[in-house]
């Protein structure tokens, strides 16, 4: 009989753990919702600061821009077979992370000579 208490009691403590910890993953998963935007806004952003330094001439020297919501980025860019170019950006904020990747078609006229490999902006 007491075995039996015993059991019966660790069975509803365990499942009562189990279903604390899942509400308690629902709860912040739902409070970081708005840190999930700013991290793609910042994945985005990173996007479009490698378009601009890299696709338009006079630009490869062009300073990160600053996020005043604290979210920052870091992009990787490459040279696909000499006819693409491949951009990677991760956004992130807090311990939210949002990955981009666009690929673009360059034509023979764009320069790709002076590529960075990545930057990573605060």
């Amino acid at each position: 009989m007491l075995l039996t208490v015993l059991i019966l009691g660790g069975v509803i403590i365990g499942a009562a753990s189990l279903v604390s910890s899942l509400i308690i993953y629902k709860i912040r998963q739902a409070t970081d919702v708005a840190n999930s935007g700013k991290a793609v806004f910042a994945a985005d952003a990173g996007v479009e600061y490698e378009l601009l330094r890299n696709l338009k001439s006079g630009e490869g020297n062009r300073p990160c821009p600053t996020f005043k919501n604290g979210a920052r980025f870091k992009t990787n860019v490459d040279l696909i077979e000499g006819r693409a170019l491949s951009i990677v950006s991760i956004g992130r904020t807090s311990q939210i992370v949002r990955i981009f990747t666009q690929i673009n078609d360059i034509n023979e006229n764009t320069s790709t000579s002076t590529l960075p490999t990545s930057k990573e902006c605060f």
